[in-house]
């Protein structure tokens, strides 16, 4: 099921792993830079002994507090049942990967049926229409022109959008962008104030990495800089000191993972744009804050 999955894979405009395999490639590559890799089992069975352990000492101490028989027993129903829906969740995935799949895969011959009949040219034009609108093209409803014109017009936004050129807005107040607070210190001006997602304190250099596919571009030690992270992103947090991503909490993808493996990680707004790519920075997950060291 695995081959199903890929960059961005809850969007069926990427490529899945089964479509592209340069992605495990890229991956592998990656891994390769590291002489110290530790295996997802060893890993896996170290963390469940750090959730243990904190669990008795949480359960020890909530026991000598006031009425500690029912807190007790509040956090091991809340705990069971976060475990619970953390485990549902990700054993949904694999099925609903399959299922965007074979949607995509529907999509895919609409695309070729435009391509075919001289409507459309390019072979990912297709994504940039609306069912309806691919529909009414193949039936003749709606002209070649309109629909080149909106899919040109579309396909600059989802450019800019995808290598982060021009970042959505982060909040709404209406219909208006909600302005963001400043990232700046306002004591230190080399200093950015974000939110730490997974505690520690680490100095490296800054590896800006837009895309997945930018990935080959870490080396060991490197500080990740990204938009976010989904699984495809795993094998870099093998060789990475730290992690900062432009969106995302305690409970995004990059913060758990960050979490997981040990690193310092902090969410910061803009962060690819307020970070120079090659830069020396110090990232404090406790604190949230990142110091420019040197550019």
């Amino acid at each position: 099921m695995a081959f199903y999955r890929g960059h961005a894979d809850r969007d069926i405009y990427f490529d899945r792993r089964i479509e592209d395999p340069s992605l495990d490639y890229e991956a592998l590559r990656v891994l390769l830079k590291s002489e110290e890799i530790v295996s997802p089992e060893e890993r896996e069975e170290k963390l469940n002994q750090r959730r243990e352990f904190a669990t008795i000492e949480v359960i020890e101490n909530l026991s000598k507090q006031p009425l500690g028989d029912i807190k007790v027993f509040i956090f091991r129903f809340l705990l069971n049942y976060s475990l619970r829906f953390f485990t549902g969740r990700d054993d949904s995935r694999p099925m609903s990967d399959i299922v965007t799949y074979q949607k995509k895969i529907v999509l895919l011959e609409y695309g070729h049926r435009t391509v075919s009949r001289g409507l459309l040219e390019g072979d990912r034009d297709f994504y940039f229409l609306s069912i309806d609108e691919l529909d009414r093209l193949l039936k003749g409803t709606e002209t070649k022109a309109l629909s080149k014109a909106k899919i040109s017009a579309r396909r600059r936004a989802f450019d800019r959008f995808v290598t982060h050129e021009e970042d959505p807005p982060l909040f709404l107040k209406g219909n208006m962008p909600m302005e963001d607070a400043e990232p700046r210190s306002a004591d230190r001006k080399d200093v950015l104030k974000g939110h730490g997602t997974s505690r520690g304190v680490t100095t490296g250099r800054a590896r800006i990495i837009p895309t997945l596919k930018d990935i080959g571009r870490l080396e060991k030690g490197d500080i990740l800089v990204c938009h976010g992270t989904d699984p495809g992103w795993t094998s870099a947090f093998s060789i990475v000191s730290g992690v900062v991503a432009q969106t995302g909490g305690m409970l995004a993808h990059f913060s758990c993972l960050s979490r997981e493996y040990g690193l310092p990680a902090v969410s910061l707004p803009n962060a690819i744009k307020l970070i120079r790519d090659g830069s020396i920075i110090t990232v404090n997950g406790d604190s949230g804050e990142i110091r420019v060291v040197s550019e």
